[in-house]
């Protein structure tokens, strides 16, 4: 996935508010929307060097995104939305090979008045996939959420009940730097999430996890890496 858009080094000020930022652009100071509000921004200290892309839409009043920032172990792609468009040309491009045999691939699908990243079908094979993006990494393990998730639990327990109700169910977790070698939840910051999570795996809901490739102007799928929970350990094949 390629930036649309033209990009610019500009140096980071400072936070302004949770989708905002400060940064400076060219000698001038300009304010670049922050698509991420996760606790990833807490990495950032003032003089860093980040990456905007230009939004050409008369209707916003921001014209930059803040989306990509380099740390010292990796380049970090700050837009959390990312995630689902590599699942979705993934999926529809025969990445994953677990997913080939479904023929259907439907985006927001809801159940029960939940809604899901992807709905996957195959004849009478239905399949709720659920994407999320993963910006936190400590000494090679990627964690999720950096922010307690009520909703990611939320969805957690409605997967939870398609499974029940006879549906295939997975998450797969997208990295979105390079740096992360396995995967597992964050107890730390919301334990009620790691906790659904493992009962999730022990009902026979699938975890993934991917790592990604990231240039200034470009994001790519990279290669699954291993889940490890805090109530059992797995390693996808």
């Amino acid at each position: 996935m390629r930036v649309d858009g033209e990009t610019k080094e500009a140096v980071f000020l400072g936070r302004l508010k949770r989708f905002s930022a400060l940064v400076e652009l060219r000698g001038k100071e300009e304010i670049a929307y922050l698509p991420n509000t996760g606790r990833v921004w807490q990495l950032f200290s003032p003089g860093q060097k980040v990456f905007l892309v230009k939004r050409d839409n008369h209707r916003r009043k921001i014209k930059w995104d803040l989306y990509l920032f380099p740390l010292a172990q990796s380049l970090v792609w700050a837009d959390p939305r990312a995630a689902n468009s590599l699942v979705f040309e993934a999926l529809r491009k025969g990445f994953f090979l677990q997913f080939r045999g479904f023929h259907s691939i439907h985006k927001e699908a809801t159940f029960k008045g939940n809604r899901f990243d992807f709905l996957l079908v195959n004849n009478g094979q239905r399949y709720l996939l659920e994407a999320k993006s993963v910006t936190l990494v400590r000494e090679g393990r990627a964690l999720f959420p950096d922010a307690p998730t009520q909703r990611g639990t939320k969805q957690l327990e409605a997967l939870l009940e398609a499974k029940n109700d006879g549906y295939g169910a997975g998450i797969i977790f997208i990295i979105q730097r390079e740096d992360a070698c396995v995967f597992s939840p964050n107890e730390e910051i919301d334990a009620r999430f790691s906790r659904t999570l493992c009962r999730a795996v022990e009902a026979g809901i699938t975890v993934y996890a991917y790592s990604t490739k990231i240039r200034a102007d470009e994001i790519s799928l990279g290669e699954e890496v291993g889940v490890s929970l805090g109530c059992l350990a797995q390693k996808q094949i």
